[in-house]
């Protein structure tokens, strides 16, 4: 080992020096950047927006609040908080531009900040919002002292899109510029992470939903038939259950009825798009979500992307999933898994969270998209097969392996050489998670091949369990071990017969 680590070490001192010797220069995150300027937005709304009403007259209603009780120094924050690519950014732009909200403020403007939360840069927006003429120096002085002069009195409306920054000292020096506005000032701010509405010092966050199935349609209807009703019953249905497969999103359904729109056939081509979808590539939803992730920490990353083991639509036992995280070794305790879970959920990558009533987190669901962006991030270093029989050259580098039961229960012993084959290939598996019993050939891989394993969690038939049990002692970084049992048929509920957590 100390060898290989000298050798590494001499390799990046001669890559020092062929820079030093070429003249080469580091260059930090010139692709981000250019991806961050691409995402710059305005105050101007879109032309056609479908299903944002409601939301709409609630974000003004709450604007229009004068004696708000979150109120601090005569302003007020109200957020609005949701994953990306539902459409925050849209609603706060109807918002601005609504007349009744341009007679209630003296002053407004709009700043995009993404994520660089630079005070000074901020405040020059703000000063060139309200005054196109501006000609402010660059020093922060001279910036906050015209920017409180241009709102001195006046009730202001400030919208601040896209912000990540989480650090209540950043906010506090931006929050004290501003305090000199009248009371009833406002500043709107989108954001997809409740933490962010939490330092930022509101009280009460607006979260922002999906489209309904019936607002997705009308929206897809407006964008890819214009002014067409598709007179053949099918290829509603169809639409309809394309639109099932992104959960409401504008962004994707945009996408989708853009990609459509030059359809000839649609009793043909929808049908068509229904199977293949949309390719990580052709999907921009999947790219707004990268940046979320993208900004987590990396032991969050890891936790999440560990999500893709399950399936869409899976309701997650909280406590379940943090202690497989800490069998593997993202977090080092209960409670510190228990925090990153939080800070995943305020950020949008679960939903739907279950709690007891005395506030204990049960259970969560993860959005489709949000599924999506883990099997992305996540890669062959964890393969989820929802068919045994499907299971082929599983990549000698996966990690995290789950393997479901095959609809055919005739697949037979055929099947089952065929898993036992790829699991052969897989020794360097940590998790493994089989939702199908295992065969006694499958059973000794497990036992003999999997010796780095951490987690397993198999449903068995209970005559076998005892057997299993026998033999786990051989498994030596088994760190969490959860069998169920079936009984004596299969697709009956299924029974914990015994769950030993960090053997």
């Amino acid at each position: 080992m100390a060898h290989a680590i000298k050798a590494i070490r001499e390799k990046l001192d001669d890559i020092s020096k062929d820079k030093d010797t070429f003249h080469l220069e580091v260059v930090h995150s010139t692709e981000e950047d250019e991806a961050l300027h691409s995402r710059e937005t305005d105050s101007c709304p879109p032309t056609i927006v479908v299903g944002r009403e409601d939301d709409k007259k609630n974000i003004i209603h709450l604007l229009l609040l004068l004696n708000s009780n979150s109120e601090v120094n005569n302003i007020s924050f109200v957020p609005i908080v949701g994953m990306g690519g539902l459409g925050k950014t849209t609603l706060a732009q109807l918002v601005f531009d609504d007349d009744e909200v341009t007679a209630h403020f003296d002053i407004k403007a709009w700043v995009y900040v993404s994520q660089s939360f630079d005070v000074k840069a901020i405040l020059g927006r703000m000063l060139r919002s309200i005054d196109r003429q501006n000609q402010a120096g660059p020093e922060l002085d001279d910036l906050q002292a015209q920017l409180r002069e241009k709102i001195q009195g006046k009730r202001f409306l400030f919208v601040l899109d896209d912000v990540w920054e989480e650090r209540v000292v950043r906010w506090e020096i931006l929050g004290k510029y501003l305090t000199v506005g009248a009371i009833g000032s406002k500043v709107l701010v989108t954001t997809r992470s409740s933490k962010v509405a939490e330092v930022g010092g509101i009280v009460e966050s607006y979260h922002l939903k999906g489209l309904s199935e019936e607002e997705s349609w009308n929206l897809l209807l407006t964008k890819a038939l214009p002014r067409k009703i598709p007179q053949n019953p099918y290829v509603e249905e169809v639409g309809r259950e394309i639109l099932r497969k992104y959960g409401g999103v504008p962004l994707a359904v945009n996408t989708i009825a853009g990609m459509l729109m030059s359809s000839k056939n649609p009793e043909i081509d929808w049908p068509s798009f229904l199977h293949k979808g949309l390719s990580e590539e052709e999907n921009p939803t999947i790219s707004a979500l990268k940046l979320s992730f993208s900004h987590l920490p990396s032991h969050m990353k890891h936790c999440f992307a560990y999500c893709k083991l399950y399936q869409k639509g899976y309701e997650f036992h909280v406590k379940s999933l943090v202690q497989c995280w800490v069998a593997q070794g993202y977090i080092e305790s209960e409670i510190k898994g228990l925090d990153c879970f939080i800070m995943l959920w305020w950020r949008s990558f679960f939903q739907e969270v279950e709690m007891d009533e005395l506030g204990n987190m049960l259970t969560c669901k993860m959005h489709d998209l949000m599924h999506d962006l883990a099997d992305s991030v996540a890669g062959d270093k964890i393969i989820r097969s929802l068919s045994s029989t499907a299971l082929i050259n599983i990549p000698s580098k996966t990690r995290h392996l789950a393997i479901y039961e095959d609809d055919d229960n005739d697949a037979g012993e055929e099947a089952d050489a065929a898993v036992a084959d790829e699991l052969e290939n897989a020794s360097k598996v940590r998790t493994l998670v089989c939702h199908k019993p295992l065969s006694k050939q499958e059973f000794e891989i497990v036992i003999c091949k999997f010796i780095r394993l951490r987690v397993l969690i198999v449903f068995e038939d209970r005559s076998d369990a005892s057997t299993l049990l026998h033999f786990v002692g051989k498994l030596k970084h088994l760190r969490y071990l959860v069998i169920h049992c079936h009984g004596m048929c299969k697709r009956k509920t299924c029974v914990a017969l015994i769950e030993t957590k960090y053997l």
